[in-house]
C-alpha cells in the first residue's frame, strides 16, 4: 500500500491541511500511519484521487522522492475516468422492475379476486330476496281473481268484485301507535286501541312497550319519521326510521329496543330534517 503523507496530499491536490481535514471528515475518510514512522498521518494514492474527483481537483505530479508511486496514480486516475463514464448498473434496474411488475400483477390478482367475491355474494342476495318473495306470495295465494262460487253471471251490471290477497305487510293496521312531543314539553303516547297511554319515557313500561310493537310514528320537536321493526327471518329488537322527503324515501338506523329513549328519537328527526334545506 502506498502511503503519503499530509504535506505531499495537500501538495498534490493544492490545498492546505485544514481544508485536506474538512474534506476527510465530509467523506468520512480517517488518516492512517506511516509504515516506517507511526507519527506521519498518510492517505493512500487512491484516497487522494477520490477526494480530487469529489471536489473537482486535477491531480498534481507526485513530490520528489514518490517516483515509483507516479504509475499507481496513473492507473488510479484511469481507473476512475472509467468509473465515471461507466453505465449504471442494469442489473439492478432489471431487478427492481421485476420486483415492481410482479407487485403489479399480484395486486390485480387480488382485486380481481374481490371483485369476483363481490359479485358472487350479490348474486347469492338477489337470489335469496326473490325465494323469499316468491314464498311469501304463494303464500298468500295467487287465486285473488277467481270469482267466487256464489258468483252470479247473470248481473252483469253489478258484479261482485272479487276480494285481493295482501301482502304482508300491507295487513298490518292503518293506524299505528303515536309518540308525541305536547305541551309542556311531555310525550304523549297515543295507542289506536286503548287511547292515550300513561306511561312514562325511559321507564320500564316504556321498553316494555316499545318491544310490544312492530311499528310506530313520532312527531317530536325537530321533526317526525316513521319507525319500524327490523327483520331477519322474523321481528328482532332493531328500529329503522323512514320518512319521504322530496319524492325520495329516506332511511336511518335507529337501534335496539332497549335503547331508545325520547333523546335518540329526537336526532334521528333533526337529521330527516335536514333534507328539508
Amino acid at each position: 500500500m502506498n502511503s503519503l503523507s499530509i504535506i505531499d496530499c495537500c501538495q498534490m491536490l493544492d490545498i492546505d491541511p485544514k481544508t485536506l481535514r474538512q474534506w476527510l471528515a465530509q467523506a468520512q475518510m480517517s488518516l492512517h500511519t506511516h509504515p516506517t514512522d507511526a507519527r506521519v498521518k498518510c492517505l493512500t494514492i487512491e484516497q487522494v484521487h477520490f477526494l480530487a474527483s469529489l471536489h473537482g481537483r486535477v491531480v498534481q505530479l507526485p513530490p520528489s522522492g514518490l517516483a515509483s508511486q507516479s504509475a499507481s496514480l496513473k492507473h488510479a486516475q484511469a481507473e476512475s475516468r472509467l468509473s465515471s463514464i461507466a453505465q449504471p448498473d442494469t442489473e439492478d434496474l432489471r431487478q427492481r422492475l421485476a420486483q415492481v411488475e410482479a407487485q403489479v400483477a399480484t395486486l390485480q390478482s387480488q382485486l380481481t379476486d374481490l371483485a369476483l367475491q363481490l359479485l358472487r355474494e350479490r348474486e347469492q342476495r338477489t337470489e335469496h330476496r326473490l325465494s323469499a318473495d316468491l314464498a311469501q306470495f304463494i303464500s298468500t295465494g295467487d287465486h285473488t281473481l277467481v270469482p267466487p262460487s256464489g258468483y252470479a253471471s247473470s248481473v252483469p251490471d253489478q258484479p261482485q268484485m272479487p276480494s285481493i290477497a295482501c301482502h304482508p305487510t300491507e295487513k298490518r293496521a292503518r293506524l299505528i301507535p303515536l309518540i308525541e312531543y305536547g305541551e309542556g314539553g311531555r310525550y304523549v303516547l297515543i295507542c289506536p286501541k286503548q287511547g292515550e297511554l300513561h306511561i312514562t319515557p325511559h321507564s320500564p313500561e316504556w321498553f316494555a312497550w316499545l318491544a310490544s310493537l312492530s311499528s310506530f310514528r313520532f312527531v317530536g320537536k325537530d321533526g317526525r319519521f316513521t319507525a319500524r321493526r327490523g327483520y331477519s327471518r322474523g321481528p328482532n329488537r332493531s328500529w329503522y326510521a323512514k320518512r319521504g322527503i322530496h319524492q325520495k324515501n329516506y332511511s336511518k338506523y335507529i337501534g335496539l329496543s332497549e335503547y331508545i329513549t325520547t333523546d335518540r328519537l329526537e336526532q334521528v328527526a333533526a337529521h330527516f330534517q335536514l333534507y328539508l334545506n
